[in-house]
This record gives C-alpha cells, sequence and structure tokens, in this order.
C-alpha cells in the first residue's frame, strides 16, 4: 500500500531549527515482512481502555465541558474545509507529570460535525503519558477515532486500525533526546497526509520517512478530505492541579527559551503545502497556567512559527 507521493529514507541529520532526535530501533529494525509492535504489560490495560475512552475530546471551548483537559492551539478562523494533511516541526519536551496526568504537542486532522457523534480525527505529534506508558519518557504519540470518541478508535495501535509499514520506527517509541532550555533543541518532524491515490491518511515524520497510515474505510468522514486542522498542546490531570505543557515555562519570541511549532503548514485541496497564515487563530483554555503565541513568518529556517507552554498547576476544570 505504498502511497503514490514520494518518500526518503530516514537520515539522522540536523536542520537550522535544531537536531533530529534518534526513535525507534537501531540498525536495519525488524527483518523483512515483519514490524515492531509496542509491547504492553498486563498491568497496563485497565489504564489504556480507561484513557482511550476518555481521551479528550479535543474541539477548543469543550474544555469545560470534559474537566481537567487545557489546551494552548493555534487553528483556522473558519472550517473552510479542503485539508488534506497537515506538518509541522515540533519541539521535543519533557514535561513532568504524575501517574494520573499526561502532556502532548500535536497536530489534529479531523472531519465532521463539531461535538457531533460522526466526528473523525487522526492526531499525531509526541506525548508524555505515564498512563499508558509506565513511565515518564517522551513519546512518539498517534489517536485516531471514527465516533467522537465514544466506541471506535484508541492510542498508536492499541486496537486495529492504524497499518504499521517502517521496520523500525513505530507508534509508542521513545525519543532518545528532548530539549534543553536555552541550550541544545531537538525537534521531530510530523506530517499527517492524504493519498491523492487511495484516500488512506499517511503518519510521515523525519525527511519523509512513511510509519504507517490509517485506512479510510474506517475514517468516512475524512475519506474525501478534512474540515479542520489543528496545531497545539493538551494536557489532562485527575486531580486539582494540572501538568506543565512544553517545557514547563511561558512562552516569549525567544525559541530557545520556548517550546515551538515551526515550519507549520497544511496540505491544500490540489494537495500541495501551503504554509499558514493570520486567518488561525489561538486558543488557550487557562492563561494562568498556559500561553500559546502565533509569531508568523520568522525567517527562511523556521517560516510560520507558534510557540507555547506553561507551567501547570490550579488552573481550574
Amino acid at each position: 500500500m505504498t502511497p503514490s507521493f514520494s518518500g526518503k529514507v530516514l537520515k539522522n541529520y540536523d536542520i537550522p531549527i535544531g537536531k533530529f532526535s534518534e526513535i525507534g530501533i537501531q540498525d536495519e529494525g525488524c527483518p523483512s515482512g515483519m514490524v515492531p509492535i509496542m509491547k504492553i504489560k498486563s498491568n497496563q490495560q485497565r489504564n489504556i481502555n480507561s484513557f482511550s475512552k476518555s481521551h479528550s475530546k479535543n474541539f477548543r471551548k469543550l474544555d469545560a465541558i470534559y474537566p481537567h483537559y487545557h489546551y494552548a492551539t493555534l487553528f483556522p478562523s473558519l472550517e473552510k474545509g479542503g485539508y488534506h494533511g497537515a506538518q509541522a516541526f515540533i519541539s521535543l519536551e519533557n514535561p513532568a507529570v504524575s501517574a494520573e496526568q499526561f502532556s502532548m504537542a500535536q497536530i489534529w486532522v479531523q472531519s465532521g460535525p463539531n461535538g457531533h457523534a460522526a466526528l473523525n480525527s487522526i492526531q499525531a505529534g509526541w506525548g508524555v503519558h505515564p498512563g499508558i506508558y509506565n513511565d515518564t519518557l517522551t513519546r512518539f504519540t498517534a489517536y485516531w477515532t471514527a465516533d467522537n470518541y465514544r466506541d471506535t478508535g484508541c492510542f498508536n495501535i492499541l486496537c486495529s486500525g492504524f497499518v504499521q509499514v517502517h521496520p523500525s520506527i513505530f507508534l509508542g517509541a521513545p525519543y532518545r533526546n528532548t530539549s534543553i532550555y536555552q541550550g541544545q533543541l531537538f525537534v521531530t518532524d510530523i506530517m499527517i497526509s492524504q493519498d491523492k491515490t487511495s484516500g488512506h491518511w499517511w503518519l510521515i515524520v523525519h525527511n519523509l520517512t512513511k510509519i504507517g497510515y490509517w485506512p479510510k474505510e474506517i475514517l468516512p468522514q475524512l475519506s474525501n478530505e478534512a474540515n479542520f486542522v489543528q496545531f497545539g498542546s493538551m494536557t489532562h490531570t485527575t486531580d486539582s492541579r494540572s501538568p506543565p505543557m512544553g517545557n514547563g515555562r511561558f512562552p516569549n519570541d525567544n525559541l530557545s527559551e520556548s517550546s515551538s511549532f515551526t515550519q507549520m503548514k497544511t496540505i491544500n485541496s490540489s494537495y500541495i503545502e501551503d504554509d499558514i497564515d493570520f486567518s488561525f487563530q489561538t486558543y488557550v483554555s487557562s492563561k494562568a497556567c498556559y500561553n500559546v503565541d502565533f509569531l508568523g513568518d520568522q525567517g527562511p529556517d523556521y517560516l510560520q512559527t507558534m510557540v507555547f507552554g506553561g507551567p501547570g498547576g490550579l488552573c481550574g476544570i
């Protein structure tokens, strides 16, 4: 099921934004015809089932309905549709979370009525999620649902749906490096892209490396296009104190001090990448705890850039 668009082989290379962190099985990976699958210990399965079903509905302004979820995001002011994907470089962070919390940074690609049972959503980026992974490492994380998180979908490949094809990079894999405040910045390049020929939605990382795909058949509202994309971060807690977001600091325009999304793009109705523009707007659910700022074009290395983050704390419901 190779997509119609071209792809390259993963290289451990550096770009002006920062260094790519190594991820996945080293050397050649799995033997031909086999793919890596993250093992789940039996004592994790209960947490996984619970988190998958209670995973945030993630549209803006729904955090008041689903308590203790918080967001700092950027999204188009009009849900005009015609999207066939989205892409960004995301700084890799390791926020401190407890066993009952998680903190993530990701891209959303969605279609269907807002808040309706028919909502289809694909999400991909990094997450620190002890309830799923049984540790506090920063890991390659994705999620999907075809019915607004009711009965379908899950994280990674914890249910049938996502088709893994890469022999060494897999969902749930830990990133070996994360960014250092005012020091070395590590990034991951995340793309969700619909193949024009098959209609499947591909997950692609560093240097156009194809990890796998979500078949269009399991996402009927996304079979032709997406009507909404979103970039940003989300946190969740089961108690009164919310975890940090990004590097745990409020953002500013100094990228060595702020968590960031750079080179943010959407894939338009002609299957061509477009830089996002100021028709996108920001949303922050609790400015006492988090913030986000769209900086616009920051030059040829960074292009369209957003900074985000915050310490968390008593953020309200």
